[in-house]
């Protein structure tokens, strides 16, 4: 992202040396406030003080404001916005770990010979982080950022900003690209900076994150910006689990239950089964195969009725004993199969069923933009959907089932083991890229497996257990 400097009503800065000095703010904010040029506020900020050697988590919803947060503590704005109030700092550099890894690194300088380049650290401190995060391969410190995965680029930016020794580091959405065994080694090196005096400011959609860093918890919501109190941070009872806020949850499961056959042979298949999902949220449905997994899956997404209980969309009734959702309502709840040739026409390539899916649902004649913006999100090559479901991977043709999924807009995904048939790197590639998207969007996950690898990366898990005969 480009960015200018726009100078603020007052800024101060000063020298952060000192023991004295501790306990003063390195930097602070008030009355703050960044509007775009036609005056329409983006982000309000009535006081912030940033301590020396604090971690602080920034949560929020898509959109929210939580990057021009961090823009705002740089000093630094996108081309176009303007900041009034007063911006004072005691610090002169800010490492800022970006969330695409890329967008910190030379694209053609080997990535030992810039990190030396740019932080002054000798070759054995340099190897020693690059470790930290998981990048211990020295034929890996040898190539250039582009010959990186978009996951070891990430690392990368991160042990770049733990090398300049800045007194500050601002990293947004850090862990969003990588699996769970890198997301523990990343979240290890960052309490490292914090152990080193630096200051840590992450913002993120990813609970583990809050819970391992968020010793203070700063919550965006339409772009003001509030601190949460303990009892109001993650978990709590009364809001999102992420920004403690009190809004509804996107998905609402109320005492669902679900049985096979009528009268003296009827069974039941789900026992009651209640549950939340708010916004960018991902559960994980676990248990024995004849628990019911797919079962709520399928009252989920309206495929079948409860025998009792309710599913709510946003508040509103979805699906009870008595109905299923219109056809025009359809969208927001989408499922992501098992088996994702069963979501397109064999002789069709992937594009048009997807584009033929989204105008089916949304009345949208242009599809193509919606298609495309799904496609970079899931990580499909584009190219991909001028071919037909037999002439793409398993993996490739699951990330189009997500595509076809996201592209109409839902409030809500389904994933019925979207991930079974898969290999097990593949398997891993695909279940991150759709946490990642869903994320991103602010979607509601509700994710059926049983991998436990899969399930541990999401934001909780339900463990459903078969009805007792």
């Amino acid at each position: 992202m480009s960015h200018h400097l726009i100078k603020p009503v007052r800024e101060h800065e000063d020298s952060v040396d000192g023991p004295e000095q501790v306990d003063r703010p390195i930097l602070s904010l008030r009355d703050a406030e960044v509007r775009t040029a036609d005056g329409t506020k983006l982000l309000a900020i009535a006081s912030l003080d940033v301590l020396a050697g604090q971690r602080i988590a920034v949560t929020g919803p898509s959109g929210s404001g939580k990057s021009l947060l961090l823009s705002t503590l740089t000093g630094r704005w996108p081309t176009g916005l303007r900041f009034t109030g007063e911006r004072t700092t005691r610090i002169g550099r800010i490492g800022f770990v970006p969330q695409r890894g890329l967008d910190a690194l030379h694209p053609l300088i080997p990535l030992a010979r810039q990190l030396r380049m740019v932080t002054g650290a000798d070759p054995a401190r340099i190897s020693t982080v690059l470790a930290a995060v998981g990048l211990d391969d020295p034929a890996l410190h040898r190539r250039r950022p582009t010959e990186l995965s978009g996951g070891q680029a990430q690392r990368a930016s991160v042990a770049l900003a733990a090398l300049t020794d800045a007194p500050l580091v601002l990293a947004d959405e850090p862990t969003s690209a990588l699996d769970h065994e890198s997301r523990d080694q990343t979240l290890r090196l960052l309490e490292e900076i914090v152990s080193l005096r630096q200051t840590l400011v992450v913002a993120t959609h990813d609970i583990a994150v809050v819970r391992a860093l968020g010793a203070r918890h700063l919550a965006v919501s339409d772009g003001v910006v509030t601190e949460l109190s303990p009892a109001a941070g993650p978990g709590a009872e009364s809001g999102h689990p992420v920004t403690g806020q009190p809004t509804p949850p996107t998905l609402t499961i109320e005492r669902v239950t679900a049985v096979h056959g009528h009268g003296a042979q009827a069974r039941m298949v789900l026992a009651p089964t209640s549950l939340g999902v708010y916004p960018g949220e991902s559960v994980a449905v676990v248990g024995r195969s004849g628990a019911g997994k797919s079962t709520l899956a399928d009252i989920t997404l309206g495929l079948r009725t409860p025998a009792g209980g309710r599913v709510l969309v946003g508040g509103d009734e979805w699906c009870t004993p008595t109905g299923r959702p219109a056809r025009s309502e359809r969208r927001l709840v989408q499922g992501v199969p098992q088996d994702p040739l069963a979501a397109f026409v064999p002789r069709w390539t992937l594009g048009r069923s997807i584009e033929q899916a989204v105008r089916r649902l949304t009345g949208d004649r242009d599809t193509e933009s919606r298609v495309h913006r799904a496609a970079q999100l899931a990580r499909l090559d584009v190219e991909l959907l001028g071919r037909r479901p037999s002439e793409v991977s398993g993996g490739q043709a699951q990330r189009a089932a997500i595509v076809r999924a996201v592209a109409p807009g839902p409030a809500v995904l389904v994933a019925d083991e979207p991930t079974s048939a898969l290999d097990a790197d593949t398997a891993s590639a695909v279940s991150a890229a759709l946490l990642s998207i869903t994320r991103e969007l602010g979607i509601a996950l509700l994710l059926v497996t049983h991998d436990p690898a899969v399930a541990e990366r999401c934001t909780r898990t339900l463990t459903i257990t078969a009805p007792v005969p």
